[in-house]
């Protein structure tokens, strides 16, 4: 462009076998803590979340929890002093305000809200004095997973 070299091509007109992106479903929505690192968990979220928030499972409660507006924990050295070895487990962080995940490749996602199934948006301190102490394990974590087929 800056030579001066550019050209218009237009696009070939749609035809009926021109292809389209697929529908975003339910499980495009869904990360995988074991092999997603928290970057994959937001970037996935900046691409997908205003059309479905990222939704995970908590089996102990047997209920879908989203995850709204998460970033990356960037003091990855401290983490294992914050949130359990195990991807998936959660716990909240009070310094942080935001409930803590463990990801793959020893990453850990920062989670300031949540939406439990059936409640409303609410903080993740909030969110966390709604967890039963037997959904907890002896480390006071809580595991996500995937939701059940």
């Amino acid at each position: 462009m800056l030579s001066s070299t550019e050209r218009r091509v237009p696009q070939a007109p749609l035809t009926p076998d021109t292809s389209h992106a697929p529908f975003i479903t339910a499980a495009d929505s869904q990360p995988d803590f074991a092999r997603e690192s928290a970057e994959d968990v937001v970037r996935r979220h900046r691409a997908l979340a205003h059309h479905k928030p990222l939704t995970t499972y908590l089996p102990a409660a047997t209920r879908t929890v989203q995850l709204h507006d998460p970033s990356v924990l960037p003091l990855p050295s401290q983490s294992s002093a914050v949130v359990g070895d195990w991807p998936g487990s959660a716990r909240y962080h009070g310094p942080l305000r935001s409930l803590v995940v463990r990801c793959a490749q020893g990453s850990v996602l920062c989670v300031p809200t949540l939406k439990s199934e059936f409640k409303s948006l609410m903080p993740a301190k909030s969110w966390w004095d709604g967890v039963q102490p037997h959904w907890k394990d002896p480390d006071g974590c809580i595991l996500f997973t995937n939701p059940p087929d």
